[in-house]
C-alpha cells in the first residue's frame, strides 16, 4: 500500500549480504541475533561498499536499548527499536 515494490525477506546475515548484491534497497531491518551472523557484523559488512552507505539499517532487539546502543551506531545501525 505504501509503494514498496521491492522487499525481501531472509533467514540469515550472509543471504541478507547477498541479497544486496543482485538488488538495491532503501531499508534493512536487521535483529541482533541473527543464526549466522548478528546484526553488528551484517551492518559492518554492508557498510564496507560505497553504495550501501545510504541504505537505512534499523536494528531489532530485545536486549535493553541502552546495553546495545552505542554498539549499533558504532557498527552502522541507524536506529533501533
Amino acid at each position: 500500500d505504501l509503494g514498496y515494490t521491492n522487499i525481501k525477506i531472509v533467514g540469515t546475515g550472509q543471504l541478507a549480504i547477498d541479497a544486496l548484491t543482485i538488488a538495491k534497497f532503501d531499508l534493512i531491518i536487521v535483529d541482533i541475533s541473527l543464526p549466522d551472523m548478528d546484526g553488528f557484523n551484517i551492518s559492518k559488512e554492508i557498510r564496507k561498499s560505497a553504495d550501501n552507505n545510504n541504505i537505512a539499517i534499523i536494528a531489532i532487539t530485545a536486549f535493553d536499548r541502552e546495553e546495545v546502543e552505542a554498539k549499533c551506531y558504532s557498527s552502522g545501525i541507524n536506529d533501533i527499536i
